[in-house]
């Protein structure tokens, strides 16, 4: 009569089967990450002296960065494009749950990171035209592609690309910053 591994109660099968437990299986992105963006293998040293870890990253998190490894973008513009980027996450996705108290309550005041981004962001928008403004957030700010966030808020064609418009508000913003 053959035993059913299923029902086999022994301390070795026990032991066999945590042992199979512990061992993790090999991690592998998912396929839609990496069907957009190479995945590279990265040595990893974690702090706390912890043994070296290979790790598998993305090459490109954003279409910012894809842009420049394809050369459409100048390392000024893909600085501004990312700075605006930070100022744009923490002006509109950041909100606070409670009142930030002043310096009468024992905790330095001064101006909110909020605030200081809106400020930003405001003064690179109002120096743009409404399709520039447009492209800016929608790269920058949605992480979206220019072509990509022109076809969905139906623009008609015209003399100027998407790409062109972009580079030329990353442009604005780099004049504004001095990078």
């Amino acid at each position: 009569m053959k035993k059913n591994p299923l029902y086999d109660t022994t301390t070795e099968s026990l032991m066999s089967k945590k042992k199979e437990a512990l061992e993790p299986q090999e991690l592998r992105e998912t396929p839609e990450r990496s069907q957009h963006s190479p995945v590279d293998d990265v040595a990893f040293k974690p702090k706390g002296g912890k043994a070296v870890q290979t790790v598998r990253r993305v090459r490109y998190e954003h279409p910012l960065d894809v842009m420049l490894h394809r050369s459409l973008l100048t390392d000024k513009q893909y600085e501004a494009g990312n700075l605006f980027r930070q100022h744009y996450y923490r002006s509109v996705n950041q909100n606070r749950v409670t009142a930030r108290y002043g310096a009468s309550a024992g905790v330095g005041g001064g101006v909110d990171d909020e605030v200081y981004s809106r400020e930003q962001v405001r003064d690179v928008l109002g120096r743009l035209t409404l399709r520039q403004a447009s492209v800016l957030i929608g790269v920058c700010g949605h992480g979206e592609f220019a072509t990509t966030w022109a076809h969905k808020l139906n623009w008609s064609p015209s003399k100027e690309t998407p790409v062109s418009l972009l580079r030329q508000a990353l442009d604005e913003a780099a004049s504004l910053w001095k990078l």
